[in-house]
């Protein structure tokens, strides 16, 4: 079942009545300790996403990453903090996650059999500030951004699990503050790529995870530029027709659908 995003004033309901409580009430109790690990973790994935004007309303948890850009680039966001919501007699150490992982299916529910960061790009977040007195994570002057290539991740460190932040600045990240974020972003991940149209198609299929019939190829591509043809006109079904027929070493294809080869 695919998440939809809720309307705030959906209430709960009983025996076909409304109730007095709804979907935002549920929200302010569970979604307000911002400082808490995972939900800290959530947050920096927001806060990423509107710095890179990423459109998407609803959260998926099991996705093999955690962002992807219209252009397919996906993105891979851990959030640290000097802070906890418990008590401290010191300021936590900041450690990240980046191990290695199967990507999960969610069509089949299957584990893919290699094991690899799936995602082109970390931005690591750290909420800096060190005094709770001061501090708010909504506050995005107290956030700093770490922008690295997984292929730097991959190269240097192997199979490592984890990695902290002090060696996470020896690897020479770049790093900003969030109206830094879309620049730095941009200059280490060009968006400018040229596809050809199987290229476009590959990689639509991917960023989906289904099968796509002709049409909804054709209309996706002629909005997100992915693929331009040269006389300006738009892409159509046929035009995805044939070029999926010409490379059945990538495409399977069932009457007017298509999807991508295992083995991609």
């Amino acid at each position: 079942m695919k998440p939809e995003s809720k309307d705030p004033k959906t209430p709960f309901i009983l025996k076909g009545d409304k109730l007095s409580f709804c979907i935002l009430d549920f929200w302010q109790w569970n979604q307000s300790d911002l400082l808490s690990n995972n939900l800290r973790g959530h947050l920096a994935e927001f806060i990423v996403m509107k710095a890179l004007g990423i459109e998407s309303t609803v959260r998926e948890e099991w996705a093999p990453y955690d962002l992807i850009t219209k252009e397919g680039i996906n993105i891979e966001v851990k959030s640290g903090a000097y802070l906890q919501s418990w008590h401290q007699d010191k300021p936590s150490v900041i450690s990240f996650g980046i191990a290695e992982s199967f990507k999960w299916d969610k069509e089949t529910g299957k584990y893919d059999t290699l094991q690899k960061r799936q995602s082109d790009v970390y931005v690591f977040c750290v909420f800096e500030t060190q005094d709770k007195e001061l501090a708010n994570p909504l506050n995005l002057n107290q956030w700093t951004f770490y922008v690295i290539p997984t292929a730097v991740l991959n190269e240097k460190l192997g199979g490592q699990k984890t990695l902290t932040l002090g060696s996470l600045k020896r690897l020479g990240p770049q790093e900003c503050k969030y109206n830094e974020l879309l620049e730095t972003f941009n200059s280490i991940m060009p968006t400018k790529e040229k596809l050809t149209l199987h290229e476009a198609i590959i990689r639509l299929l991917k960023q989906e995870g289904r099968p796509m019939t002709t049409t909804e190829i054709a209309q996706k591509l002629n909005e997100n530029k992915w693929y331009s043809k040269k006389d300006g006109s738009s892409i159509d079904p046929f035009q995805i027709h044939g070029r999926t027929k010409n490379y059945p070493q990538y495409f399977k294809r069932e009457g007017s659908t298509v999807s991508l080869i295992e083995t991609i």
